[in-house]
């Protein structure tokens, strides 16, 4: 009767305890990165956001679940909370939108003595829900950071105070405020005028195409480091000169002329961190004469035998120096339809030539042609008529015709006679 007693004594005292009373229960701090996501305790929201530790979590095995506007939500399933204790969990979000891009900057220079507006920061993915980070970066020197005044998805504007900055070449940086960035590597050059060169004199001034010319003064003041020197000419290609700094106020060094079209060029030298410096005037001559003009020869494919006037001169790409005149053009490849065309070329000018050569497929019928056949017919004699009257012939007997039976055959047969009478 005692244990029975006992037995329902504990039954009446659990009766009377409140269910909660026996339940154990954990708490969980929670992180992320970025923070200010919320946070989701088995699907509920727990009206807390990153960080935050979430108490009173009944013991066992849960789920946490991170939302944040801009990032892929992150799930954590089986995250055990044990009685009394406190876990900790860190999240990385990852973003949803996309890397920005950069593909070009405009200006791409501007001078240490004053700001610089970039009217053109071009690319893709920039954020536009918050503005991104725009920034100039170059090692050994403090960040320079941009003022944005407007936002696109692919273009941005804003201003580089450049005032005493570094000369030299920068690195464009762009990041987005969900982390992601973009580095243009060396995409901004500040100048100093301090750095710009002048020029006085260059010996010799002129050359001859298609020769390296040496270049024994080029004359001027403020070069520095070692100075990038070329040839300019509007609508033409620059052409590099390979220059080394002899002193503050001298520079010398070549220039190849090769395939270089006559004429007038500009002599630009470059300091390092400086911007170009122009004004000297370099003249091209032809090899023969400088009245003369160049006809430049190029084909789609290269490799097209060039005929002048019916005289075979090379194969393209070919630089010419012809006189002024007219010239009969004719390109031809193996496989290729001969392209033909007349150009005129005038003094210290270059005429273009250029041909797209039209494939011959092998599988092209070329028709044969029909072999002339010629047919000798003898020539009619003519017809005499005559006004003398022809006389008309005697009635001719027709011929006895000749008999089968031959004169042998006859003597054989009388033979055959007399022996059957002899025999009788």
């Amino acid at each position: 009767m005692g244990k029975i007693n006992h037995l329902i004594l504990i039954i009446l005292f659990l009766a009377i305890i409140p269910a909660g009373a026996l339940a154990m229960y954990g708490n969980i701090t929670i992180s992320s990165s970025p923070a200010g996501a919320a946070i989701y305790l088995d699907t509920v929201d727990t009206g807390q956001v990153t960080t935050a530790t979430v108490e009173n979590i009944q013991a066992g095995s849960h789920t946490i679940w991170l939302h944040l506007s801009g990032y892929n939500d992150s799930i954590q399933n089986n995250v055990i909370v044990a009685n009394d204790t406190t876990n900790s969990l860190t999240f990385t979000l990852s973003s949803t939108t996309a890397a920005p891009i950069i593909s070009s900057i405009t200006p791409s220079t501007g001078y240490n003595t004053s700001t610089v507006d970039i009217t053109s920061l071009a690319g893709s993915g920039f954020s536009t829900s918050t503005n991104p980070t725009v920034r100039l970066y170059r090692a050994g020197s403090n960040n320079i950071t941009g003022i944005i005044t407007s936002t696109t998805s692919t273009i941005l504007t804003c201003t580089f105070d450049l005032t005493n900055k570094q000369a030299g070449a920068w690195d464009v940086v762009v990041i987005n405020p969900t982390g992601e960035s973009y580095t243009l590597s060396n995409g901004f050059t500040i100048l100093s005028v301090a750095s710009d060169a002048t020029l006085t004199s260059i010996t010799p001034a002129s050359s001859v195409t298609n020769t390296t010319v040496s270049i024994t003064s080029l004359a001027g003041t403020n070069f520095n480091g070692t100075p990038s020197v070329y040839l300019k000419r509007s609508g033409y290609n620059d052409v590099p000169g390979t220059f080394t700094r002899s002193s503050a106020t001298l520079l010398t060094g070549t220039f190849n002329l090769t395939r270089v079209v006559p004429g007038p060029y500009q002599v630009c030298v470059v300091n390092t961190g400086a911007s170009a410096v122009c004004g000297l005037t370099f003249t091209v001559t032809s090899m023969v004469t400088a009245a003369n003009g160049t006809l430049y020869f190029k084909s789609s494919p290269t490799g097209a035998n060039v005929y002048v006037n019916s005289v075979h001169r090379g194969t393209t790409p070919l630089y010419l120096d012809v006189a002024p005149g007219s010239y009969v053009i004719k390109l031809q490849k193996e496989s290729y339809l001969d392209w033909a065309d007349r150009v005129a070329v005038t003094s210290n000018n270059q005429t273009t030539v250029s041909a797209d050569m039209t494939y011959q497929s092998s599988s092209t019928t070329v028709p044969t042609p029909t072999p002339l056949i010629i047919t000798t017919m003898a020539t009619p004699k003519p017809t005499i008529t005559s006004s003398r009257t022809v006389p008309t012939p005697w009635a001719t007997a027709a011929a006895t015709p000749e008999s089968p039976v031959s004169i042998p055959a006859i003597i054989g047969g009388i033979c055959l006679a007399l022996i059957v009478v002899s025999r009788r």
